[in-house]
């Protein structure tokens, strides 16, 4: 019952905050446009200079374009939702700050227990404990490797389904270092009805736009905020 209310918890907020953009736009050369874009095209904005931009149906949203009402969607309530989730868990991060390593959106490692009263296995709202970590690797949002005291692995790679393995994972701790991994994506092709299955490359490394990395003789120690000096701006 717990896992149901869960599901539908989830389910409803993610049902406000649906995209209401069905179609889609690219930068297409007027005379090279394909006849399958000819038959898909919604609205075409010609620049003048040969190229314009073409507005499309999104195939993914066919079916949702012809029962699909704006009053089903509630961006600030989504936002709402979003926003008190952030407000609750960064509080506990401030009271836990000096013993904690990793969190995300609903979650937290840390090197010391969580009070009693905001642990629960049932009761909806509270952290359920998932074990104890003998040796972790934290690389980046989503970006971790852990190995738990009852010897099994976990490892989490934002955008990649496979696990990897723990060794693996401490290679990229190694300044410059990454991993070439594959896996099969699933696609589908609305106009056609068809799903198909294709080998795609990816490349895991260590980068980030919104933390400076902090290397000691090659190895990641940590980070530390990204600094903005600002130029002084002068009139004329």
């Amino acid at each position: 019952m717990n896992l149901i209310c869960k599901l539908l918890l989830n389910g409803l907020s993610g049902r406000f905050g649906l995209k209401l953009n069905l179609e889609k736009n690219k930068f297409v050369m007027i005379e090279g446009i394909s006849a399958k874009d000819l038959t898909e095209m919604e609205d075409l904005l010609d620049f003048g200079n040969g190229y314009g931009l073409m507005s499309h149906k999104d195939p993914k949203n066919l079916n949702l374009s012809d029962t699909f009402t704006p009053t089903l969607v509630s961006l600030p309530v989504s936002m709402a939702i979003a926003s008190l989730a952030r407000i609750i868990i960064n509080k506990i991060k401030l009271e836990y700050k000096d013993n904690l390593f990793y969190s995300d959106t609903d979650s937290l490692v840390l090197d010391c227990p969580l009070r009693e009263d905001l642990v629960s296995s049932s009761e909806l709202g509270k952290f359920k404990f998932e074990g104890i970590i003998e040796e972790g690797i934290f690389l980046g949002p989503k970006f971790y490797a852990l190995k738990m005291s009852d010897g099994t692995e976990v490892s989490k790679i934002k955008g990649f389904k496979l696990r990897v393995e723990f060794d693996q994972m401490k290679t990229l701790l190694v300044e410059g270092a990454s991993l070439e991994l594959e896996q099969f994506n699933w696609y589908r092709r609305p106009e056609s009805s068809a799903v198909f299955i294709k080998e795609v490359g990816y490349t895991a490394s260590v980068n980030s736009t919104k933390r400076q990395m902090l290397y000691i003789d090659g190895i990641l120690q940590g980070t530390k905020p990204v600094s903005i000096n600002l130029l002084p701006v002068s009139n004329q």
